[in-house]
């Protein structure tokens, strides 16, 4: 499925004009990762794997939005520096441009402040939820090493033997332990 991102100005538009279009979308696209990342952090506490899997799907599909936006930001920001510059052109490098003006540069900047923000912020939720991700995985690893151990020390049914030697001990703790994962 291959993704069309049109600027809302057209193909006619200037350069910086279609520049702000495209910082706009970007933008937009940003704060609906905000909002994804959001909605992960409550799935995540509700343990809620089935809304985690369709977040995941609507953020890849907002990455790759995004990847084209950059695409097409790339060629406006040559355009407008009317240079072919094998290097990277920031941003930065178009607002402080002779090329530009002063209104755009207010507008520019106004974009570029935003997009910054939103993604310190999002950047910020994405290690927040993949730390709860990790000490969930954690928390649970141990509660299963816990539930074995706890198995093989109480049960007289005969799955594990009353042998104390190390190697029976470690043949024991290997046996499988089934848990209900509607818990």
């Amino acid at each position: 499925m291959k993704t069309q991102i049109m600027s809302s100005l057209g193909e006619g538009a200037r350069p910086v004009d279609a520049l702000v279009g495209l910082l706009r979308d970007e933008l937009t696209s940003h704060d609906t990762l905000l909002h994804l990342e959001r909605q992960k952090r409550e799935a995540i506490l509700a343990r809620n794997g089935k809304t985690l899997k369709e977040i995941a799907t609507a953020q890849a599909a907002e990455l790759h939005k995004i990847e084209l936006l950059d695409s097409q930001r790339e060629k406006a920001v040559r355009k407008i520096m009317a240079a072919d510059i094998s290097g990277e052109i920031r941003l930065r490098d178009v607002i402080e441009s002779p090329s530009v003006s002063s209104t755009q540069k207010a507008e520019l900047s106004k974009y570029h402040t935003a997009l910054n923000l939103a993604l310190a912020e999002l950047k910020t939720l994405s290690e927040g939820n993949t730390k709860m991700l990790v000490d969930n995985r954690n928390l649970f690893k141990k509660m299963i090493e816990g539930l074995a151990g706890r198995q093989g020390e109480n049960s007289t049914h005969g799955f594990f033997t009353a042998d104390t030697t190390p190697k029976a001990q470690t043949k024991a703790s290997l046996r499988p332990v089934l848990i209900d994962a509607a818990c």
